[in-house]
């Protein structure tokens, strides 16, 4: 019913859904299967687009703009240049959206008008695996470059409807790929120890500045942060993003770090647990398949809570809604 508001809407969907309908919605690893009862279709929510929408071309002369990594970008000082590749990457988003346009990699998914970027960690050591993808070692730069790709993500069209969203990733803390010998993954059960001083100092700033842009979503990250992994902190994302910032939209894991609860942290002896603990503790949606795995023995073992699935799903649909995906006309 297009008469009713957008958060009555969102939960009439979700009263729809059963428990395996909703896991589905609520992971990201693959497409979610169509509801044909509902006239919900098959729906990828998500696109990489750190430097250009990591897309497929449309055709011969139809395909996504590349833009130099961010620290090219970032280098310029030049903010309006980061509202511009923004903006690009925004249009490009929604034409590919529009065109049924396909996601790069193996396994290509849709494009949707949920984009991953900006990424906004700050590079620490340049030997960092992922300092290609951030933009500096600078946390005021690091966020005048998150808010103003965000700014430029999120353009509202004559419609009123946003072109795109921004998911800015990792929250938070995130600067270490491998162990000091290079001999293991070191994003997996590594605990970032933090003062109080260097977060607010350091980590904390860009974080603000993107989110309090307007941000509608946010990647958390694969490590912890003082003992407390960043997809299973209420702090993170009801403390901060949501309550301080404004944040609308979803948290999503970064990929598998639901699981990782369980096989790196130790800190979830199954699915079911973890996913209780991610969802309980803010994260919206599972990069992987602990929450298809584990949500309904979740519920069942009274873990989490058949409410919190549905807000779950209510805050992943959210954006797609302001996208007026599902307008009458769309």
């Amino acid at each position: 019913d297009a008469s009713l508001s957008t958060e009555d809407r969102l939960e009439d969907l979700a009263s729809r859904l059963n428990v395996d309908e909703l896991a589905a919605r609520i992971s990201s690893n693959v497409v979610s299967p169509a509801v044909p009862r509902l006239g919900l279709p098959a729906q990828n929510y998500r696109v990489e687009a750190v430097h250009g929408l990591q897309a497929r071309c449309l055709a011969e002369d139809a395909c996504p703009t590349y833009f130099p990594i961010p620290q090219g970008v970032a280098a310029t000082f030049d903010r309006d240049s980061f509202e511009a590749v923004g903006a690009v990457t925004a249009a490009e988003a929604r034409t590919w959206t529009n065109a049924n346009g396909l996601a790069k990699g193996d396994d290509p998914k849709p494009v949707g008008p949920s984009i991953r970027a900006p990424m906004i960690n700050l590079i620490r050591d340049p030997r960092w695996g992922r300092a290609d993808e951030a933009p500096t070692e600078d946390p005021l730069l690091a966020g005048e470059f998150g808010a103003g790709v965000t700014k430029g993500i999120q353009q509202i069209d004559a419609a009123g409807c946003l072109l795109a969203t921004a998911e800015a990733k990792h929250f938070a803390a995130y600067t270490l790929e491998t162990d000091a010998n290079g001999t293991r993954d070191g994003r997996k059960g590594y605990s970032a120890n933090v003062s109080a001083f260097d977060w607010t100092d350091s980590y904390e700033t860009a974080w603000a500045s993107t989110i309090g842009a307007g941000a509608w979503n946010y990647m958390c990250s694969y490590n912890a942060i003082n003992g407390v992994p960043a997809c299973a902190s209420t702090h993170l994302a009801d403390d901060l993003a949501r309550d301080e910032w404004g944040l609308r939209g979803f948290v999503e894991s970064d990929c598998d770090a639901v699981g990782d609860l369980v096989t790196w942290f130790g800190v979830a002896n199954d699915s079911a647990a973890a996913t209780a603990m991610a969802l309980n503790n803010g994260t919206d949606i599972d990069c992987g398949g602990t929450f298809v795995d584990g949500l309904a023995e979740a519920i069942q073992r009274n873990l989490t809570t058949l409410r919190r699935a549905r807000d779950a799903f209510k805050n992943a649909m959210r954006p797609l809604f302001a996208a007026c995906l599902f307008a009458p006309n769309a």
